[in-house]
């Protein structure tokens, strides 16, 4: 990466003037943003908005981050602390954090509908049978064009294949879409070898545009070019393996490096072994987190899925109590904002049920 722009990137955020930007940062501390707390809480409602959000919302927006000034009164709905509902006053750039947050939770409901329907219909037209899971959405009612990447990137999540992903145009004379890669360096060329398919973008993300003419050829073609080609099993490349003693001192030494953490430097992550845990033990504070103990080191499952749940403590698989499980772990260091001290990040594991040996009485005779 460019060693001029990330000390521009590390130099102003630690100089926010931006009142659209401090009052979407707010509940963090302004003197310690790191690019990822930039990346999930302001760059993600600002992206929301200019998917989902109306001209007039594109608008505002841009008036607030240019600093604007106006007040906006804005009526709640009632709650406790204000039960009557009274009309508040804000700043512009109070309101545009407040709808921008709104828009984003409309996106991330649309976003989970399109890819409910999405694996619906891969199960009932058996798409999961070939090398690509394509899909085209000929009536328009799978998928919202306006998070087309989105949907294709948690379908590859999910199916662990290259997803493309189509819908018709309004006018019915193109065939518009995205693609996204998994276990393909150059899926572009694959597609663009179809000789029917234009692909605008990086080899393993992009956008796809084909003729109308086309479309009952393009599945077709597609699974032709993937005929003599491996999709390879994509692997989790780890920086280190450690054990589970590894001392806080040296987790806290690795977080102070935060701030050079970015797509080009990732952050690091770590193997842990054969981990022994009493399932009895781990904590489900909500439906989606997910803790339990490393040692004396406290490891979080964060949006975690009852599916995740269910699968690594073997829930349902014993008749009686909760199973003990060997694991491995990949994990990252994290901050435990509530004890104030690193704690690990749990982002994949494998587990089996420790077997009970069976002690049998000799029976002398």
């Amino acid at each position: 990466q460019d060693k001029e722009l990330r000390y521009l990137v590390h130099k102003g955020l630690r100089n926010i003037h931006n009142q659209f930007f401090k009052e979407a940062l707010k509940e963090f501390d302004l003197d310690d943003l790191t690019p990822e707390i930039i990346s999930f809480n302001l760059s993600n409602i600002i992206n929301a908005v200019t998917r989902f959000g109306t001209v007039d919302e594109n608008r505002d927006l841009f008036r607030a981050m240019v600093g604007e000034e106006e007040t906006v009164v804005y009526k709640p709905r009632k709650s406790k602390n204000n039960p009557e509902g009274k009309e508040v006053e804000q700043t512009l750039q109070e309101a545009m954090v407040r709808i921008s947050k709104s828009i984003k939770q409309k996106q991330d409901n649309k976003k989970k509908d399109c890819i409910k329907l999405c694996k619906k219909y891969i199960e009932e037209n058996n798409l999961n049978d070939s090398k690509v899971i394509t899909i085209i959405d000929e009536e328009g009612k799978l998928v919202d064009k306006r998070i087309t990447g989105l949907i294709a990137t948690n379908l590859v999540d999910t199916y662990k294949k290259p997803v493309v992903l189509l819908s018709v145009s309004t006018k019915k004379d193109r065939i518009t879409g995205s693609m996204r890669t998994y276990g393909i360096e150059d899926f572009k060329s694959i597609l663009e070898s179809t000789e029917i398919l234009t692909v605008k973008g990086h080899k393993g993300s992009a956008g796809i545009e084909a003729e109308y003419k086309d479309i009952r050829r393009i599945k077709k073609r597609i699974d032709r070019a993937m005929e003599d080609v491996e999709v390879l099993e994509t692997g989790i490349d780890v920086d280190c393996e450690v054990d589970e003693n590894i001392r806080l001192k040296d987790m806290e030494e690795i977080y102070n490096l935060k701030m050079i953490w970015n797509s080009y430097c990732p952050k690091p992550l770590f193997l842990i072994k054969d981990v022994e845990i009493d399932t009895a033990k781990v904590r489900v504070p909500y439906a989606t987190l997910m803790v339990f103990k490393i040692g004396d080191i406290e490891c979080k499952k964060e949006f975690c899925s009852k599916v995740f749940r269910e699968t690594f403590l073997h829930e349902g698989e014993q008749k009686f109590g909760r199973p003990k499980i060997k694991a491995d772990l990949i994990v990252e260091i994290g901050w435990d904002e509530y004890k104030k001290k690193p704690c690990f990040l749990l982002k994949y594991a494998e587990s089996e049920i420790i077997k009970k040996e069976n002690k049998k009485n000799d029976i002398p005779f």
